[in-house]
């Protein structure tokens, strides 16, 4: 059974108390997260964030996580608080926070339309329910920082990319001669080489104008895909509030929806549009954008992440899941790449 720091289990009255412990499988931020069950069963997430993260970060995170409750909103997990009314700890140079476990799975990657429009619901109720705590116009900084990545694909003085030849070798080199990562790897090369230069010009026009716009903008999850709203039965709940900032409510919308198969092969934009009405049918009062702004942001954010993860590999960053989890979300991101029917496109 793993083992959590006696500090946060004394901290918590769980001493004597274990039941089970298991450490859930590794995503990409760097965080660690535990279920813990109790004698009397009761379940608790405990999670150990990302190093780094400073104690002000937290605070305002779990300021929003606490107040964001209310009437229409009730689909998040109960943040605890210690003895003496924190909800973090610091032990080992690496703050802690605990909540209930929220049951659940995610939806899987071909989830049909009314599930992908359920969770673009839910999505419209907690902004619904961020608008309460904060609203302001401004531009939006993180539209910003996929306008100047994509601006900086291919521009030597910034990032180099490799080529095909280069490709795997430095492949091979970052996961020990994985035949599939290679090929994973080169094809992710192969697109930002070929593809990109031939979107380029459009995408970076449509995104510039979004940068210059000034957008209603509230705390927002920033994060919030596929596998960060659970599903059951009837109930619906959202997880995972790390990446949460001031920022346009269209980024959550765009992510959530650019998450799945769907939302590059639905003919005529169908799901960005029936998801959009999903999502304002229960926020009337907060301007989201429209679809084909959705659809760019989405482009947007899709190309910036291959680009990153091309990177990323070449300077040899190393993440806590192995080299198939890794693979396997650069595939997907060439696929959503790869799919993208320009044509059709704003």
């Amino acid at each position: 059974m793993p083992r959590l720091p006696m500090r946060l289990i004394d901290d918590l009255g769980w001493a004597g108390r274990l039941k089970s412990v298991a450490e859930m499988p590794a995503g990409f931020s760097g965080a660690r997260v535990f279920r813990v069950t109790l004698d009397s069963g009761d379940v608790f997430a405990a999670k150990q964030l990302p190093s780094g993260v400073s104690a002000d970060r937290i605070a305002e995170v779990h300021s929003v996580w606490q107040a964001l409750p209310g009437a229409d909103f009730t689909e998040l997990p109960t943040l605890m608080s210690f003895a003496d009314g924190s909800t973090c700890r610091s032990i080992d140079s690496r703050y802690w926070e605990v909540s209930s476990w929220v049951p659940g799975d995610p939806l899987l990657a071909d989830a049909d339309a009314g599930q992908i429009e359920r969770g673009a619901a839910l999505i419209g109720r907690a902004h619904a329910a961020s608008r309460r705590i904060l609203m302001r116009e401004q531009r939006s900084s993180s539209i910003r920082e996929r306008y100047l990545r994509l601006r900086s694909i291919g521009e030597t003085s910034k990032t180099v990319l490799p080529t095909l030849k280069t490709a795997p070798e430095i492949a091979a080199k970052y996961s020990g001669n994985d035949p599939a990562f290679i090929a994973t790897y080169s094809r992710a090369v192969s697109l930002l080489n070929g593809g990109w230069p031939a979107s380029s010009e459009r995408l970076l026009r449509s995104i510039e104008r979004m940068t210059e716009q000034t957008l209603p903008c509230i705390y927002v999850f920033r994060d919030v895909h596929r596998e960060h709203l659970l599903f059951e039965r009837d109930r619906t709940h959202v997880i995972d509030f790390d990446a949460m900032r001031v920022d346009s409510p269209m980024l959550d919308l765009a992510r959530w929806i650019g998450s799945f198969d769907l939302a590059d092969q639905s003919p005529q934009n169908s799901i960005w549009q029936s998801s959009l009405a999903a999502y304002q049918r229960e926020t009337t009062f907060i301007n989201v954008g429209t679809s084909d702004q959705l659809i760019t942001l989405h482009q947007a954010t899709s190309w910036a992440s291959l680009a990153n993860w091309v990177d990323w590999v070449a300077s040899g960053r190393s993440f806590r899941p192995g080299i198939n989890v890794i693979c396997d979300r650069i595939d997907r991101i060439a696929d959503c790449v790869s799919g993208m029917n320009l044509s059709r496109w704003p």
